[in-house]
């Protein structure tokens, strides 16, 4: 079976962390993590024709709008790589794979760009 692949056109959303941090300027995060994970989910449904059953590769790129040199805040604000990507895996169960327990291999990436961000997922059986 060949690779699945599919970019999204959306900005990346850290899987919360449990705690202090959790309230920003007010709002919870996690009601916007969860909006954000619904909104991912209806964007990729439909785009993997298969749902893997054993082990897989995966691959997940991060292409963030704006520049570390000229914007460095807003790029710093963007979340840990694990936090960002633990998101897509959360929301790829039952749609690419079974379970992410099932991700062997996993490729994470970010980037900087100056258009709008994206959201880039390829998964193959191992």
């Amino acid at each position: 079976m060949n690779a699945i692949a599919v970019t999204i056109p959306m900005r990346a959303m850290p899987k919360p962390r449990d705690g202090r941090h959790s309230w920003v300027n007010g709002v919870h995060q996690k009601a916007k993590y969860l909006a954000w994970r619904d909104e991912f989910r209806l964007r990729v449904a439909g785009k993997f024709p298969v749902v893997y059953g054993g082990p897989v590769a995966m691959y997940v790129g991060f292409w963030i709008k704006g520049s570390p040199a000229k914007k460095p805040r807003q790029f710093q604000n963007r979340g840990d790589a694990d936090n960002l990507v633990g998101a897509v895996m959360d929301v790829l169960n039952g749609i690419a794979y079974e379970d992410d327990r099932q991700v062997m291999k996993l490729e994470i990436e970010i980037f900087e760009r100056q258009a709008d961000d994206l959201i880039s997922v390829r998964v193959s059986p191992r």
